[in-house]
């Protein structure tokens, strides 16, 4: 089944808007990443979607440029006061990315 990039960028929405829908009736207690990613692999599986669709729809490329607002938008959002509160999980979170950082620059 071959799909135009539209086509398959639209079905990948209306597959993100379900799942935003199904967290927020169970009130987050099926995530909108769990939903979405049953859903695909059930899509997936029965073969009513093509396994390209990611790589069709050009969703990939626009994502890469979006990660980098997103984590933008996230810093700017915080609340330093609570930052302040919650500093064992900042010096936690600071030392897991420093660690995972130096093993990624030895091993590769």
């Amino acid at each position: 089944m071959t799909l135009a990039p539209i086509a398959a960028f639209t079905i990948l929405a209306v597959v993100f808007a379900f799942s935003q829908i199904v967290a927020q009736k169970t009130k987050a207690i099926l995530s909108a990443a769990f939903v979405i990613a049953l859903t695909m692999i059930i899509l997936f599986n029965t073969g009513i979607l093509p396994k390209d669709i990611y790589d069709v729809s050009t969703i990939l490329p626009i994502g890469g440029v979006l990660i980098t607002i997103l984590i933008t938008g996230m810093g700017g959002s915080l609340d330093f006061a609570e930052l302040k509160r919650q500093w064992k999980t900042v010096v936690i979170a600071a030392i897991g990315v420093s660690i995972a950082t130096a093993l990624l620059v030895v091993i590769g």
